[in-house]
């Protein structure tokens, strides 16, 4: 639509809006595969997590380490939907895991287990305790946290749970590891400061949908949010990849003591940082270098 139009000079100022649909497939959430498209796919499911989300899709089976893309074309004929979310999320406690070593995907990046796990909420009160395999054998240790999905007292509606019997079916399936403690303590000594920053694109918004928005009843706070999503750049290698990250000045080189500490917890190498530079930046490189072409 045409926003104004100066007639000085004959310039048009337009404002365009693109209708897109969005997959509702979206990474860690847990899907159950229709039965027809798990035998197309060489019987990886039922149960897949999605592990990522570009063009196309990725699919990872957590108890054989097999995964499978699904492009555009297949995911829309079978429109999709997740059996849980990331929202739906459970931590726990690892009791006890055997790594077996031989099996591996992803560059060791990814090494089965099996695993002992009680509810976080159970630890201490009571002796529920699950066994589960996973494909995080070479994250996790015992006394670290996880999240996953309780399968066993979650209410799952989804047609395709009849296709299956139930002891194909997990109680439990872990998916990532959880850091919140470790970057608690880190916070404390800190604050937020992280060794890179990200840069948007100012959006027109509500004053209301800008300080917060409500999804599926629930009001999410966007700074907790983008926290949590920064979070997750740091532990994804593949996700921030495909993202610019920043240099951001993080003050003071910390000590020897707590960069051990904070050894455990992910972060951005240096190396992957883009340096930051302000429209400042250019006039002063243009002065200092009159010859270089600082649009290229």
């Amino acid at each position: 639509s045409l926003v104004s139009h100066c007639t000085k000079n004959n310039t048009y100022n337009y404002k365009y809006t693109f209708a897109v649909e969005i997959a509702l497939v979206c990474k860690d959430d847990l899907v159950i595969l229709p039965k027809k498209l798990n035998t197309a796919l060489g019987n990886l499911g039922p149960l897949v997590l999605c592990t990522r989300v570009t063009n196309s899709i990725l699919f990872t089976n957590p108890q054989t380490l097999q995964d499978r893309y699904l492009d555009a074309e297949q995911y829309w004929r079978w429109s999709l939907k997740a059996l849980m979310n990331s929202r739906q999320l459970t931590e726990f406690i690892v009791l006890d895991i055997d790594v077996d070593w031989r099996k591996t995907t992803h560059g060791g990046r990814c090494a089965y287990a099996d695993v002992m796990v009680a509810r976080e909420k159970d630890y201490g009160v009571n002796d529920n305790v699950f066994h589960t395999r996973t494909h995080l054998g070479n994250l996790l240790q015992p006394g670290d946290t996880v999240l996953g999905y309780d399968m066993l007292n979650a209410n799952l509606v989804d047609p395709n749970l009849d296709s299956y019997p139930p002891h194909v079916l997990m109680d439990v399936v872990l998916v990532r590891k959880s850091y919140k403690e470790q970057r608690a303590r880190k916070r404390v000594r800190k604050g937020k400061r992280r060794n890179f920053k990200l840069k948007r694109l100012d959006a027109e918004e509500e004053e209301e949908v800008t300080r917060k928005k409500v999804s599926r009843n629930n009001v999410v706070d966007p700074e907790k949010e983008m926290e949590e999503f920064m979070d997750e750049l740091e532990e994804d290698h593949d996700m921030r990849a495909r993202i610019n990250l920043y240099k951001a000045a993080t003050g003071q080189t910390p000590s020897v003591t707590e960069t051990d500490e904070e050894d455990e917890v992910p972060k951005v190498p240096l190396e992957e940082l883009l340096d930051d530079m302000t429209l400042g930046d250019v006039a002063k490189a243009k002065r200092n270098h009159p010859d270089v072409d600082m649009e290229t």
